[in-house]
């Protein structure tokens, strides 16, 4: 099982973040190390991109913001958001690349 092979996550507390304003994020892991946007769309643009900012700027620790989608290729938002296909984003969690 995943949690066995990445022991850090055994404990791990996993939930949403929501402004008053409607705002939100998909996933948080519990110490904002880590936020995770899913969109089915296969052309991010910076509407997307909403929820991740507004956690950063509440939150400036926040760790890595991930937006998991249908987009052919990984890429980096001039503000460091992580937009990754599907496929590449299972293939990181599952190799502890996304969180040490």
């Amino acid at each position: 099982p995943f949690h066995q092979r990445n022991p850090q996550w055994s404990d791990a507390k996993l939930t949403y973040w929501r402004l008053a304003s409607g705002i939100e994020v998909d996933f948080v892991l519990d110490d904002l190390t880590f936020a995770v946007e899913a969109k089915s769309s296969a052309n991010i643009t910076s509407q997307h991109l909403k929820g991740l900012r507004a956690l950063k700027e509440e939150y400036p620790q926040a760790g890595l913001r991930v937006v998991v989608c249908r987009e052919k290729r990984p890429r980096l938002t001039e503000d460091g958001v992580l937009i990754l296909p599907a496929a590449r984003f299972v293939e990181r969690l599952w190799a502890g690349e996304l969180i040490g």
